[in-house]
């Protein structure tokens, strides 16, 4: 999201990585797994060419997942819509077997035109898909199976609504903020999704999210300015789909999926963080 202070040098997403808040460390354990698995099915001859969707300032996790194949080089190309968290990424200090990195400034939910003609063989979004309604979702899986090669890999770690919630739907306008548009496509790019049975509901159901979200923090800091900065992110910008949603919205576009649970684990945000596993076939 654009021009947001949680993300920038001082913000409070720092904080989440270092207290392991959204399951990052988790997220590098089973991706390394899953990386393993997809690298010895293809036995890759060239680079791996990775493009991390909404990388920030601050790319932890792909970063050592991929830091941990010290035989394998990778090409890594970040997109962020902030360029102050592109600058920030260019001060990160990145494993030596990444051999290129290329951080772009642009909208990793609208890839085209500049990378309609590029080709990845890992694709990876952190953190970034809970912010997507339905049709935003469908219309950048339609981009990500044009760039990600056949067989390629894509990984999702996100928060993820339960599904025994119905769906809340995000306003058009940031109800803080009238004047700041919630558009993360243009509404003329967006089409509806076909054969997606979504119910949606005007009961705030993230209630229950937020007070365990808020109990958890408070375990760890009594900084007012940074709990505020954290509350509000997630009050006005969380509107996830559930993980059976976003395998069905990608399965249209010729994705097959896996959900990846954070075990073993008794955190009560453990209900609300999925790792998704998606695949060419």
């Amino acid at each position: 999201m654009k021009n947001e202070k949680i993300f920038s040098k001082n913000g409070f997403y720092q904080f989440v990585v270092q207290t392991n808040l959204m399951f990052h460390t988790e997220t590098i354990e089973i991706g390394v797994q899953i990386l393993n698995n997809w690298i010895q099915k293809q036995n890759p001859k060239q680079p791996i060419r990775v493009l991390d969707l909404a990388c920030g300032g601050l790319p932890i996790s792909i970063t050592q997942i991929l830091g941990h194949f010290k035989d394998v080089d990778f090409e890594y190309f970040g997109v962020d819509i902030n360029p102050d968290q592109i600058e920030l990424a260019k001060t990160f200090d990145y494993p030596d077997n990444m051999t290129q990195v290329n951080l772009q400034e642009g909208n990793a939910w609208d890839l085209f035109p500049q990378m309609q003609n590029q080709k990845f063989d890992f694709i990876f979004s952190g953190m970034n898909f809970h912010h997507g309604t339905p049709e935003e979702l469908y219309f950048l899986a339609n981009q990500l199976q044009t760039i990600l090669k056949p067989k390629g890999l894509l990984l999702s770690h996100d928060e993820y609504r339960p599904h025994e919630f119905t769906y809340l739907r995000r306003p058009s306008h940031n109800p803080k903020n009238p004047n700041e548009s919630f558009e993360l496509v243009e509404e003329n790019k967006l089409t509806s999704v076909p054969n997606l049975k979504i119910n949606e509901s005007q009961q705030d159901w993230r209630t229950e999210m937020i007070d365990s979200l808020m109990t958890y923090v408070k375990r760890f800091s009594d900084d007012e300015k940074n709990l505020a900065q954290e509350l509000e992110h997630v009050s006005a910008r969380d509107y996830p789909v559930s993980t059976e949603e976003i395998t069905s919205l990608f399965a249209m576009h010729g994705f097959k999926s896996k959900v990846h649970d954070y075990e073993p684990s008794n955190r009560p945000l453990k209900k609300y963080f999925k790792l998704v596993e998606f695949w060419k076939v």
